[in-house]
């Protein structure tokens, strides 16, 4: 059976995108509020020092991840998904494969599999095809490629 796939492009809303600026925002906002009360409450300078450099530090870490955020974002709903389709796949069979009674189900048979592997890094690929046909008349139905 023959089928055709498409590549399921997902936009993001403009809502939503709105509704992760405005709680990365009040996250900031709550770590200004910090620094500031830091600043006017506190007598000591040295105290008031560290908790600014922690401050920035978590906003420079926010700031970033906004901008990663704002940059992927942008990649992927007007760069990555322009004229990206599957318009048809050959040769593409769909089976249906299932576990009843501790056994292999395919298309509703028993099926028992026998399975061999191929270490394809340590052959030449000149013969890959040979071994692949070797395999196949051994009766071995599963093929492990190791990495």
């Amino acid at each position: 059976m023959i089928t055709r796939s498409r590549l399921n492009v997902v936009f993001v809303s403009r809502k939503f995108i709105l509704s992760v600026f405005r709680h990365l925002y009040l996250i900031l906002k709550r770590d200004v509020n910090l620094l500031a009360d830091c600043v006017i409450r506190s007598r000591v300078k040295i105290n008031c020092n560290l908790v600014a450099l922690r401050v920035f530090n978590n906003i420079e870490q926010k700031m970033s991840k906004i901008i990663l955020f704002v940059l992927v974002t942008y990649i992927y709903c007007f760069v990555g998904g322009k004229g990206i389709e599957i318009t048809s796949a050959p040769n593409v069979i769909v089976r249906n494969i299932s576990i009843v009674d501790n056994e292999f189900m395919l298309e509703g048979r028993p099926f028992k599999i026998w399975s061999g592997s191929l270490h394809y890094f340590r052959l030449p690929h000149q013969y890959w095809r040979d071994r692949l046909q070797k395999i196949k008349a051994a009766g071995l139905n599963t093929l492990c490629g190791m990495e």
